[in-house]
């Protein structure tokens, strides 16, 4: 497994001018009050989380199909609880 942290807007405006698509996305997302989300300016960070097929086999994913049921699970092994450990402390060694 593997994680990639980096700023999508960065990519996009010196490497990947062809992905300009994506600033119209996030243009387009609204809140509860129908405001939009990103201000057009703020970067943007993607997170990635790529596992192997060994890592997938690990959770029981042996083909695409597969995958859907073992997303919550897989996202949690990269990223933590949203809640934290049972120590009621944050994951991922941010403490």
């Amino acid at each position: 497994m593997s994680c990639l942290i980096y700023d999508k807007t960065h990519e996009i405006r010196y490497h990947a001018k062809e992905k300009g698509w994506f600033r119209d996305l996030w243009l387009a997302q609204r809140d509860e009050d129908s405001l939009p989300t990103w201000d057009g300016e703020t970067s943007v960070w993607r997170v990635e989380f790529r596992f192997k097929r060994q890592a997938l086999a690990e959770f029981g994913i042996e083909a695409v199909c597969d995958l859907i049921e073992h997303v919550d699970d897989l996202w949690m092994y990269g990223a933590g609880h949203v809640d934290g450990g049972d120590d009621g402390l944050p994951e991922g060694g941010c403490n």
